[in-house]
């Protein structure tokens, strides 16, 4: 029973990982429509969406 509580919490962390590296977390648009430009997404998430800059 522990073991399997174990398993559901790594596959819902795995989840938001994948949602994370895919979508920005404040506008949820995906990365594919940023990454018609090369770095497009990798530059928005780390500037004009820093999610430190929420916190």
């Amino acid at each position: 029973l522990i073991i399997d509580a174990f398993g559901e919490l790594r596959d819902q962390l795995q989840s938001v990982v994948d949602d994370m590296e895919s979508n920005c977390f404040i506008c949820g648009i995906g990365k594919d429509y940023f990454d018609k430009v090369p770095h497009g997404f990798d530059t928005h998430v780390q500037k004009e969406h820093n999610l430190a800059n929420y916190m």
